[in-house]
């Protein structure tokens, strides 16, 4: 009965040579790693919650010999090509290739639980093709939702079309930016059990440019509904890109427009070096921040630390902080709050957490000991009360 989601982010790794290369000159393995593995990095591989599959893996071959479902485009993953697609024309066609795997470097940046909140950031970078995707997926354990941000980096100039995709067997309702449904009974090698748990995929945001739609597809041996958020255009060396996607599991008595109304993008003031997504609750409203960018706080003198406070500050709706991920929970006159990697946080100019000062020594140039603020590796707090 748990909720519980599993994300890939492992490529072909460099260990194994002799057996890697085995498989490579015996099997037409030109689809996958050579390990057998899929295209999925930064992939959901798999969500269930209470006793339901909701995601799952794209399957393995179609047809002999290469098949097409270990493809990037058949995971519930953000996908990129090259070239310039018009909005409202069919997306698959355009990303389905021959399937060929792109190798990937890959890492996790980080992972951290909290009480209220886990999280995990992995990187996927594609020199080949020319960007860098960062993927944090934030799971809200009392809501049981999951909050997904894609932040992209372009390492070079071009068209690209970029694609998030989540994959139903069924779709049961639809609206503005939001699809619902779940996997339908039929699976090959399964029955699945009808339960009364679906689940909502809200793509929040409104950018000009993005839209969202919904393609049948065959997949995993059987007809599915590819759902899409998409954009299409000039991308330059270093130009970041948010594509954001909240996933929420519930009981078919909620209505799931009422939850996708629920859900909004609060300003941020270094978007699209940061991003952020809110959701109203019946426990207050929940907001989710991340820096993307890195190093978009680090000082150019050579000091120890190499940020502060002014570096790194970043606005996310009432919140304010040089954290790389924070969480909040905001009831009005309380707060509860979570971060990683955090100097300070303020709400509505009050602060809130603020980590004390001491000497870095071994300074490269001016005095040899310099008093400055390091950040904390994690810190929460709930029920703090604010405003008074």
């Amino acid at each position: 009965d748990d909720t519980a989601l599993a994300v890939n982010f492992k490529p072909d790794t460099d260990y194994g040579m002799t057996i890697r290369e085995y498989m490579h000159h015996t099997i037409p393995v030109h689809a996958e790693k050579d390990h057998h593995g899929h295209s999925d990095e930064n992939s959901i591989c798999i969500l269930m919650s209470d006793g339901t599959l909701l995601l799952h893996d794209g399957g393995y071959r179609e047809k002999l010999p290469n098949g097409k479902y270990r493809q990037d485009l058949y995971h519930n993953r953000t996908v990129v090509r090259p070239g310039f697609l018009r909005e409202g024309d069919p997306v698959y066609p355009f990303l389905d290739d021959d399937g060929t795997h792109r190798p990937m470097e890959t890492q996790l940046v980080d992972f951290h639980t909290f009480d209220q909140v886990d999280f995990s950031r992995s990187r996927a970078i594609d020199k080949a093709m020319g960007y860098q995707i960062d993927r944090t997926v934030v799971y809200l354990k009392p809501e049981k939702t999951f909050v997904v941000i894609d932040g992209l980096r372009f390492l070079r100039d071009g068209d690209f079309t970029v694609s998030t995709l989540y994959y139903l067997g069924d779709v049961t309702g639809s609206g503005n930016r939001w699809f619902d449904g779940d996997q339908g009974r039929e699976m090959r090698g399964a029955n699945m059990p009808k339960t009364d748990t679906s689940l909502l995929i809200a793509y929040p945001q409104d950018d000009a440019g993005l839209w969202s739609d919904q393609e049948s597809v065959t997949r995993y041996f059987r007809g599915e509904n590819m759902l899409h958020q998409t954009l299409s255009g000039r991308f330059h060396v270093g130009q970041w890109q948010v594509m954001a996607s909240v996933l929420t599991p519930h009981n078919n008595d909620l209505d799931p427009e009422i939850l996708a109304g629920r859900i909004t993008i609060p300003q941020v003031s270094r978007h699209p070096q940061a991003a952020a997504v809110s959701i109203e609750t019946d426990d207050g409203v929940i907001t989710v921040g991340v820096k993307l960018d890195r190093d978009d706080e680090i000082l150019v003198q050579n000091l120890r630390p190499r940020y502060n406070w002014e570096s790194g500050r970043t606005t996310y709706g009432k919140v304010e902080t040089d954290a790389r991920f924070v969480w909040t929970r905001d009831r009005g006159d309380t707060v509860d709050y979570a971060v990683t990697e955090a100097v300070r946080l303020d709400w509505e100019k009050q602060t809130l957490f603020e980590a004390a000062p001491f000497g870095f020594a071994l300074q490269y140039t001016g005095d040899n000991v310099l008093d400055s603020v390091g950040k904390w590796r994690a810190w929460q707090k709930l029920d703090v009360h604010v405003g008074g």
